[in-house]
């Protein structure tokens, strides 16, 4: 662990942000410049780095604390786990090298978490809105107001919300549930990790895009990033099935998890014995033989 800079504030640290960075030290500048044009300054730069080389980051010089954890990759969500032991702030953000997020975005965020009253916070984890793209259209869909109270469950199950949100977690709601680790898998959904806190915990969401994102990744590449961590997307499509949502939602999480179990190789015994949901999962097995059959079909083409 390198310290670059520590300053010394009266007050505790209100946000902590989170780069993960893999050989992206390049691309740093940006979000650099980005971070040092916030309007809000109470924050800490977690940097958790792989790279041999970490001196590009060790130059970095601002006004705010940053620190630089190397640790090897092994996925985002190890990036993440590592900083929130390390993190001081109140709330946490992750922030790719890519990402662009507006001059006041923590001001607002940090204002839109404020408006809740007092005494309803502790029903609350999170604030976040909505995110553009480079092109300035809207990455998904808006909700249906704001503020916007809600969770990841509901917003796309009951209101069908679609696209990329970003904002501000408590930090001790990521310590209560960090990223589940599989050995050999590299991803995990974010998801699987909103969902957990959303079971208890509201998110109060913005219809203010905040924040540009590059454009996401092609279905080829979403597919295969997927079925290469099959234990995490199961896991997450097993969960999301016995959650409180329409049945239609249930029934394709259900194929969903046979789908990535097998990629897994886990035999349909198991799939069956291991599911949350045991008879809509029965007779999802054929379903999601199929989808699994069609994402061999074209990871193999590619």
């Amino acid at each position: 662990m390198i310290l670059i800079e520590t300053i010394m504030t009266s007050s505790k640290t209100k946000i902590t942000v989170c780069t993960p960075v893999t050989n992206a030290e390049d691309r740093i500048e940006s979000l650099y410049s980005c971070l040092q044009a916030q309007t809000y300054k109470n924050f800490e730069w977690i940097l958790v780095s792989d790279a041999r080389d970490t001196s590009p980051l060790e130059s970095l010089q601002a006004d705010f604390p940053i620190t630089v954890l190397t640790k090897k990759f092994n996925g985002q969500h190890v990036a993440i786990n590592t900083a929130v032991k390390s993190a001081s702030g109140e709330f946490f953000t992750v922030l790719q090298a890519d990402a662009e997020p507006q001059p006041e975005a923590f001001a607002r965020l940090l204002e839109s978490w404020n408006s809740i009253p007092p005494q309803e916070r502790p029903y609350f984890a999170s604030v976040a809105c909505v995110v553009s793209l480079p092109d300035g259209s809207l990455d998904g869909s808006r909700f249906p107001a704001s503020p916007f109270d809600s969770n990841s469950i509901e917003t796309g199950t009951h209101y069908g919300i679609s696209g990329r949100k970003w904002g501000l977690m408590l930090t001790e709601s990521l310590r209560e549930q960090p990223y589940p680790v599989f050995t050999g898998e590299t991803f995990v959904p974010e998801e699987l990790v909103l969902n957990r806190i959303g079971r208890n915990r509201l998110t109060r969401y913005l219809n203010e895009p905040l924040i540009t994102l590059p454009p996401q990744e092609d279905k080829p590449a979403r597919v295969r990033r997927w079925a290469e961590s099959p234990k995490a997307s199961a896991l997450f499509y097993n969960e999301l099935s016995e959650q409180r949502i329409p049945l239609a939602h249930r029934i394709r999480a259900s194929a969903q998890y046979v789908r990535f179990s097998m990629h897994a190789g886990v035999i349909p015994d198991n799939i069956y014995t291991q599911a949350n949901k045991k008879l809509i999962t029965f007779f999802m097995l054929w379903p999601g033989l199929v989808l699994y059959k069609r994402d061999e079909k074209l990871l193999n083409a590619g």
